[in-house]
């Protein structure tokens, strides 16, 4: 489905790679409400998609990159 020389699967892909690591760095956010938000069916989609974008779990990817100074907001942006 490529219209206008846009792939529309590559297109998601980036955007919710993006945006899950926003929300694990900036945020509290649960891992469940994140993949939730990011339109997978269940945790585990999220967790496989991350893993082949990272070569790591979200866990160890928000560990690793959570910035230490600037306090994480409680909820991500609603």
């Amino acid at each position: 489905m490529e219209r206008g020389g846009f792939d529309y699967t590559r297109l998601l892909e980036e955007s919710r790679c993006l945006l899950a690591t926003q929300l694990l760095s900036d945020t509290e956010m649960p891992r469940g409400e994140i993949s939730a938000m990011l339109g997978y069916s269940t945790q585990g989609n999220f967790t496989r998609a991350f893993c082949r974008w990272f070569e790591v779990t979200p866990s160890a990817w928000r560990q690793a990159h959570a910035e230490p100074g600037r306090g994480r907001r409680a909820r991500a942006i609603r």
